[in-house]
């Protein structure tokens, strides 16, 4: 076909078109709830996808430019934020910044970053698609779950509105206490959660936790649950310390700063994330873990991406079952 022809046949194709359209009528709006179902697949194959991209390209190291750009528009799209109206002193710096993450002050509003600044009398909120992470002056640190509202006191007291936290003392000597209409929860070294979903439910993860309600106390240990009805009873239950309770911790976890750290700090941090315990097929495989040196960033990976994209730059392999990580030589 010659070129005049080419272009004699165009205007006929364009008229076509415009006459399917016309007879096809305006399109139905999409249902608000298919599009946020759309948005929420959308954005966790992006992640995924991005995940991917820097274990494929780097091992792990980082990202490319078009994963920086798709991020951009993450922050547009899933609007997570943390509204910070107190003016007392810096309780907490924010570890974990998700997108969309900002700080409400008066009337106006600013995007907060890793580092941004907490003070006492901060009120704290994620949306429905967003997760934090604070670092706790003095120690410590404080993760929220989705559609959480919680209230800084001070660097120790926080009052849980909705929604859910964990906190972590890190080793530091316990006193930090969480706040809530049903009870307030003081840890004693620990690791664990406080959520506000119907009823009260403290999740104990390691150490012990003290409950008090109505001028009562009762204590918990790693392992167990409380939970107060709503019409104020108490009850007990065992639960696992490692598995699907705790996957929206460890998801909110901030990335572990792999440059120049051994393999083994890696690996006890990947198993105190997801509570697993750490063993070593023999001897001499822990001895390669402690010597063998690590390289790069893990930022934006999750403690199980992490592990699955750094363990074999290590010439190490690992297995997980019934909450034990096993650690052998690579194959």
């Amino acid at each position: 076909m010659d070129q005049e022809q080419v272009s004699s046949s165009e205007p006929a194709n364009e008229q076509a078109v415009e006459r399917l359209l016309r007879t096809a009528g305006p399109r139905a709006e999409v249902p608000q709830a298919r599009r946020e179902r759309v948005r929420l697949v959308a954005r966790s194959a992006w992640r995924e996808g991005a995940a991917a991209h820097r274990r494929r390209r780097f091992g792990l190291w980082s990202v490319s430019a078009g994963v920086a750009a798709a991020a951009l528009v993450a922050l547009a799209l899933v609007p997570g934020f943390l509204r910070g109206t107190g003016s007392g002193a810096v309780v907490a710096k924010v570890r974990h910044a998700p997108a969309g993450l900002a700080a409400a002050e008066g009337s106006s509003s600013r995007p907060l970053k890793k580092g941004a600044e907490i003070r006492a009398g901060s009120v704290l909120e994620t949306s429905p698609a967003a997760r934090a992470a604070l670092e706790l002056s003095g120690g410590g640190s404080l993760r929220l779950d989705v559609g959480t509202r919680l209230r800084a006191e001070s660097a120790e007291v926080f009052t849980l509105e909705r929604g859910a936290v964990y906190l972590d003392s890190e080793g530091r000597p316990g006193g930090f206490e969480i706040r809530t209409a049903r009870g307030q929860v003081r840890d004693i070294g620990t690791q664990f959660e406080v959520r506000l979903d119907g009823g009260l439910f403290v999740r104990v993860r390691e150490g012990k936790i003290e409950l008090s309600r109505d001028g009562t106390a009762r204590e918990a240990v790693a392992g167990v649950e409380l939970s107060v009805s709503e019409q104020g009873q108490i009850s007990q239950r065992a639960i696992p310390v490692f598995g699907p309770l705790w996957n929206w911790a460890a998801a909110a976890a901030p990335a572990f700063a792999v440059e120049g750290r051994s393999a083994r700090e890696f690996l006890e941090w990947v198993c105190r994330e997801e509570g697993w315990t750490l063993r070593y097929q023999e001897t001499a495989t822990e001895a390669a873990a402690t010597s063998a040196i690590l390289h790069g960033s893990a930022e934006g990976l999750a403690p199980l991406e992490a592990l699955t994209a750094v363990l074999p730059v290590s010439g190490l392999q690992h297995t997980v079952k019934d909450g034990i990580l096993t650690v052998s030589p690579a194959r």
